[in-house]
């Protein structure tokens, strides 16, 4: 009652997942580039992704029952958190690329 949260119906959730998924994959490019103007949206992208997956995972720990995302929140937070650290990373070094992790 305190906190509005949407209610999607399954349709739309899988959809509108799809869109975005396909949508930052079509960034991929740009910042394998090292285009420091998507620095901001990554820092901002990584704190909201972090929020969602602590809320997820509070609200299973004081409701004492599994929240929908909780077991997806564990991978979910240590993705955000991995993003946060590179972006910083990034936005330290002005604008070096991230490093490559592509195997020989």
């Amino acid at each position: 009652p305190w906190l509005p949260v949407p209610v999607f119906t399954f349709p739309v959730f899988i959809t509108s997942l799809t869109i975005a998924v396909v949508g930052l994959t079509a960034l991929t490019p740009l910042v394998r580039r090292g285009r420091t103007w998507l620095v901001p949206f990554a820092f901002f992208y990584a704190i909201v992704h972090v929020a969602n997956a602590i809320s997820h995972i509070t609200v299973s720990v004081v409701g004492r029952w599994f929240a929908p995302g909780v077991y997806s929140s564990p991978v979910l937070l240590a993705a955000a958190l991995w993003l946060l650290y590179e972006t910083l990373r990034m936005r330290r070094g002005a604008g070096i690329p991230v490093r490559d992790l592509s195997f020989p």
